[in-house]
């Protein structure tokens, strides 16, 4: 899906009920936020969100840092490249960072 974040998002969420999500559009901490937001209202039954360049900046990583410490986000992993946040599992709140 192709356009502005803020126009499209909900939009995108609404038609289509994804059960995984790939963000990589604006790399501020303030547009994660709204997609984070967003998702939590459109399609809370999102089985796996991927946030990619979680590196990208400093304010990438403060963002990414909340994420990890959120305990509504379950389970969370830090692949540098990307964070996968898999938001609906019935389990402790757990994170992880993958070195390879």
């Amino acid at each position: 899906i192709e356009g502005e974040l803020f126009t499209q998002f909900e939009r995108a969420l609404q038609s289509h009920d994804p059960g995984l999500i790939f963000l990589d559009a604006d790399h501020r901490s303030a547009s994660i936020n709204y997609c984070l937001k967003a998702i939590d209202q459109y399609s809370p039954a999102a089985k796996c969100i991927v946030i990619h360049d979680i590196y990208w900046s400093k304010d990438m990583l403060r963002a990414w840092h909340a994420i990890a410490e959120n305990s509504n986000y379950t389970l969370t992993i830090d692949l540098f490249e990307a964070g996968l946040i898999l938001p609906n599992l019935e389990m402790q709140k757990q994170h992880f960072t993958i070195r390879f």
